[in-house]
């Protein structure tokens, strides 16, 4: 039993609108199930049927508005539960209980858009500041431990241990030399999905060699698996697919840009890291790209 009325409340506490999604709504919106099915979002599973089992939880954008969009595919056992509102950061820890397991999402506000982010099931999660704790990799931790950052700076985007810009977490390394470096410039960052973060100077250690297409491709295949794709659709032969590198050690300095985030400047090199959403079963397999 979903008590939406209740769940629609707390959101319009922090400030958002959400939306049940059910069999009406998905034939309404039978583009974004097809959109579903092709790519996958947060919460999809393997996303190759045309309609997951898995529930879903999405941010929708039309006419430049944006709401919380919940749908359980009609799971009569399914359970969602607001367990921690904070209004003043505009943040909620949300819990769904299906068929398909127990999920955790931090939903809320970050600079000028609304997120959800799946939170890795081995995190033991209360509320939002352990959503948020449970969302940042090992290193960037070890960092906040090194420095004993406080507990109402740890979530601040820009600080002593790290700089912070959506999904990205920058940490410096003043130390480091790239003179005998191939060093890119203008070069892109994702994590196969969304648009990927700008940033001015770029240097990679390792990694492998991928073909990325937006549709067919977000997270990257390699050239065999491309071969064999067009082999089976010689039509995508012709489409434009990036060559890219995925899984590197990468660093960045200077200018990094988001149409959706403020530019940050990082005057030293620093190790990029992504939030570790990707552990999530309720998260599409993600790839670490640039």
């Amino acid at each position: 039993m979903i008590l939406e009325e209740n769940i629609r409340e707390k959101f319009r506490t922090m400030g958002a609108d959400v939306a049940f999604r059910d069999a009406r709504g998905r034939e309404i919106f039978r583009w974004e199930s097809e959109r579903l099915r092709k790519v996958g979002r947060t919460g999809r599973g393997s996303g190759r049927a045309a309609m997951p089992r898995s529930p879903t939880i999405d941010v929708e954008r039309i006419r430049r508005r944006e709401r919380f969009v919940i749908d359980v595919f009609d799971d009569p056992g399914a359970q969602v539960r607001i367990l921690d509102l904070r209004p003043d950061a505009r943040h909620l820890l949300l819990m769904v209980r299906s068929r398909g397991g127990v999920s955790k999402y931090l939903m809320g506000h970050d600079e000028r858009h609304w997120f959800v982010a799946a939170i890795p099931e081995d995190a033991r999660v209360r509320n939002v500041p352990d959503a948020m704790e449970a969302l940042k990799p090992a290193g960037v931790r070890s960092r906040q431990a090194a420095l004993g950052a406080k507990a109402k700076d740890r979530n601040r985007r820009l600080q002593t241990a790290y700089v912070r810009q959506g999904e990205w977490f920058f940490l410096p390394i003043p130390e480091m030399e790239a003179d005998d470096c191939d060093v890119h410039w203008r070069e892109p960052i994702s994590r196969g999905r969304n648009k990927p973060h700008l940033c001015e100077e770029l240097v990679r250690k390792g990694g492998r060699s991928v073909w990325v297409h937006p549709v067919w491709a977000p997270s990257g295949i390699s050239d065999e698996e491309r071969r064999a794709m067009t082999l089976e659709h010689p039509e995508r032969a012709k489409a434009r697919w990036e060559p890219r590198v995925a899984d590197a050690e990468v660093y960045v300095r200077g200018y990094v840009r988001h149409p959706d985030h403020k530019t940050v400047h990082l005057k030293v090199w620093h190790r990029v890291l992504p939030n570790t959403e990707e552990r999530a079963a309720a998260s599409t397999t993600l790839r670490f790209l640039d």
